[in-house]
Formats: structure tokens, C-alpha cells, sequence
């Protein structure tokens, strides 16, 4: 049998109102987390397949994967850890396929990282950006050189 609670107080409605919001708002905490470790999944995903496609030299459908996961990632800025991961897999896919906007993507990833105190991961990924435009430099110069002769 179901317990009945008879409430004769205005005291005791008002706990009773103040209960059933505080029950209310604490599911629709639980299923903002809940979207929230959905998202954070789809991005962590996202970012597995596109570099098992890369792996497997399917570079265009590692490129929509990882777009994808990188928008996924923007949901949730408060974990700056997944977000430099997608977005640094992502700008290393978009250089190495020949897109500038690899390099913004990286130049993101840089900030974020420095914003986050994390220098050291900073200055690597600097490092890694610096070499691969000396290599498109490099790269280019020969093109020019050989259409010359």
C-alpha cells in the first residue's frame, strides 16, 4: 500500500514544493551529464577512427571523422585535454593533407595549450608546426626548381 502524506502546514507545502523542484532539478543534472559523457565519447571516438582511417590511408574519411569529433570536443571547452587532442589530431590530418586550415587548427592547439599552463606541450607542437611549413617551404622551392629546367 502506497504511504500518503498529508501536508496542513504552509510551512510544510512549501518544503514539500521546494523538495519535489530540488528532485527535479538534480535529474536534469544527471541528464546533463549523461550528454555530456555522450559527447565526450563521440569525440574520443571520433578521434579512434580517424586515425585508424589515417593508419589505413583512408585520409578523407579520417578528415569527416575527426571534424566531426572536434565538433563534438566544442561541447564540452571544459575539458581543455580533449579538446587540444581532436583539434591536434585533426590540424595534423588537415597539414598533411595539404590544407592551410591545418595550421590554424594547430595555432589553436598551441593556444590552448599555453592558456592551460602547459608550455612544454606548447613549444613541441610549435616545433612540429615550424618544421612541417620549412618542409612545405623546402618542398615548393623544388617544384620551382625543376618547372625551371
Amino acid at each position: 500500500m502506497a504511504k500518503v502524506t498529508y501536508i496542513s502546514t504552509p510551512t510544510q507545502k512549501q518544503q514539500a514544493k521546494e523538495q519535489a523542484e530540488f528532485k527535479r532539478k538534480q535529474r536534469e543534472l544527471e541528464d546533463c551529464r549523461d550528454l555530456r559523457d555522450d559527447t565526450m565519447s563521440a569525440a574520443k571516438a571520433g578521434v579512434a577512427a580517424g586515425r585508424l582511417l589515417t593508419r589505413f590511408g583512408e585520409h578523407d574519411g579520417a578528415l569527416e571523422s575527426l571534424t566531426a569529433a572536434a565538433s563534438e570536443a566544442r561541447k564540452t571547452p571544459d575539458h581543455v585535454g580533449l579538446l587540444t587532442e581532436v583539434l591536434h589530431a585533426l590540424g595534423t590530418a588537415q597539414a598533411n593533407s595539404g590544407s592551410d586550415a591545418g595550421i590554424a587548427t594547430l595555432d589553436e592547439v598551441i593556444a590552448l595549450a599555453k592558456r592551460g599552463g602547459m608550455f612544454e606541450a606548447a613549444a613541441a607542437l610549435q616545433a612540429q608546426v615550424d618544421e612541417h611549413l620549412d618542409n612545405a617551404v623546402k618542398e615548393n622551392e623544388y617544384h620551382e626548381l625543376v618547372t625551371w629546367n
